[in-house]
């Protein structure tokens, strides 16, 4: 009876030990599909900042700089330098910030130089109301922070 019961303990222990090793082993295809995907966005990104560096490089519009940050909102604020500016975000939109990020340099001639964001995620109420009763929740990210551009002279 002893023999049998340390036999069961055994494969019981055997059994716990194995259990995290097979259930890494059942989501391993879920992960590298989504790895897959990640890598391959990478890819995409690393291809347009290569296309984006090997653009000419323009004279600087300041004129230029300042109306494309309309977009951006009110609370964009433009410190301007002699070789360079400082942009301030206050939560921006994360398309507004993209289009302006992609159109800066063709429009202005700015090159950011330095970027120091943080990602803010609000929760809004979209006023609808689900089968519980309560209203259905969306997040809202927006980024803030500064951008330092460099300005060809």
């Amino acid at each position: 009876m002893g023999l049998t019961a340390a036999w069961l303990m055994l494969l019981a222990l055997m059994g716990l030990a194995i259990l995290p090793a097979w259930r890494t082993l059942k989501a391993a295809p879920a992960e590298h599909a989504q790895l897959n995907a990640q890598w391959q966005r990478m890819r995409v990104l690393q291809a347009q900042s290569a296309a984006l560096l090997k653009q000419p490089m323009r004279a600087f519009n300041e004129d230029a700089l300042r109306a494309s940050l309309a977009p951006l909102g009110p609370s964009v604020q433009l410190h301007m330098g002699e070789q360079s500016a400082e942009l301030r975000l206050n939560s921006t939109p994360p398309e507004a910030l993209a289009l302006w990020l992609l159109s800066s340099r063709r429009e202005s001639g700015a090159v950011v130089r330095e970027a120091q964001l943080q990602r803010n995620t609000v929760i809004a109420a979209s006023g609808q109301s689900g089968k519980s009763g309560q209203g259905d929740q969306q997040d809202q990210t927006h980024w803030s922070g500064r951008l330092l551009l460099d300005l060809p002279r």
